[in-house]
């Protein structure tokens, strides 16, 4: 129950925190370079290269292919109903609550192995997902503008978090050896988001100063909570 907890309460402390900025305040290429500050290094430290080292290369590398793949099937379909910067602020939703779901299944067959390490892997996601949330708040106040809507998006990606969590550790024989494949697969979604939709969005325009500073500073949070907090699957 603790573990669930932390789940839950670090996306809910990032939505809360981003739910009630004004719209007025928020530029979608600010957004769209803090959001590829938080999902290029989330993508490397948190989903891929976990996913090599549980794993293995190969089956690593099948679930980053395989989830970069499913992506440019659903840019497809996504790509017919909507405006461009709608879409991009979409897209990053969809990747963002994607890579939740390996996570959360990370952190349950941890939890199945010892309690303690499912409790530090949840505290260290927990952690990670202060920011993710923030950033889901974010854009769903640029795509709705009403900031119940926003935290409650926000939330459900922690929701859907501790669901994965649950089923990891309820059926840790069979998500055991492939968890490398749905790291992976995570990291492919996260990966294509950010250089296909996040990125070129951020940059669109002629003025990059405050986009390259979101970028940086984003990129910069995510390390130091990898590194100095240890915060990792």
């Amino acid at each position: 129950m603790t573990i669930l907890s932390l789940l839950l309460i670090g996306t809910a402390i990032g939505s809360l925190l981003g739910a009630f900025i004004k719209r007025e305040l928020i530029e979608v290429s600010t957004v769209m370079g803090l959001a590829g500050g938080f999902m290029i290094v989330a993508s490397f430290t948190a989903l891929m290269l976990p996913a090599i080292e549980v794993s293995g290369f190969i089956l690593g590398s099948i679930g980053i292919i395989c989830g970069f793949i499913f992506m440019v099937i659903a840019d497809r379909y996504i790509s017919d109903r909507e405006t461009n910067q709608k879409k991009s602020l979409n897209m990053m939703l969809f990747g963002i609550l994607v890579h939740n779901a390996p996570e959360g299944l990370s952190v349950g067959v941890s939890g199945a192995f010892e309690d303690f390490l499912g409790l530090k892997v949840a505290l260290a996601i927990a952690l990670h997902d202060v920011p993710e949330g923030f950033l889901v708040s974010l854009a769903v106040i640029l795509s709705h503008g009403k900031p119940s809507i926003a935290f409650f998006v926000g939330f459900l990606s922690g929701v859907l978090e501790a669901l994965f969590a649950v089923g990891g550790f309820m059926f840790i024989d069979f998500f055991q050896g492939g968890l490398g494949f749905w790291l992976g697969f995570g990291g492919g979604v996260m990966v294509y988001v950010t250089a296909k939709e996040v990125f070129p969005e951020a940059f669109r325009g002629e003025k990059t100063l405050k986009p390259s500073a979101a970028f940086l500073f984003g990129l910069l949070m995510m390390l130091f909570l990898d590194t100095r907090l240890k915060v990792g699957v």
